[in-house]
């Protein structure tokens, strides 16, 4: 069996939104999740081509409520502690829970 260690990752702010706009349409999972299927598998650009229609759908969304793009959704979703579901259909960012 495998033992977990603990480790940090030092990314640049625009890698760290890429890895919150795959974990935001992924149903909320935790960054960290996503850094595993990054290293252990195609890197996050293989993720990405994976879930390449749910992230267009994330852009059409930022776009709705004209934010810059898909990473600045994902990035305010994070801090904010919004799952996708809670975004789906608004026209306008919500303000803070």
């Amino acid at each position: 069996m495998a033992r977990k260690v603990q480790s940090q990752l030092l990314v640049s702010e625009i890698t760290r939104d890429r890895a919150d706009a795959l974990a935001l349409v992924r149903g909320g999972e935790a960054r960290a999740e996503i850094w595993r299927m990054a290293i252990e598998g195609d890197g996050l650009a293989g993720l990405e081509r994976t879930h390449a229609a749910e992230l267009e759908r994330l852009e059409a969304l930022a776009q709705d409520m004209k934010l810059r793009d898909r990473l600045e959704l994902a990035r305010k979703a994070t801090e904010d502690g919004y799952k996708l579901v809670d975004l789906e259909g608004r026209k306008r960012y919500p303000t803070r829970k």
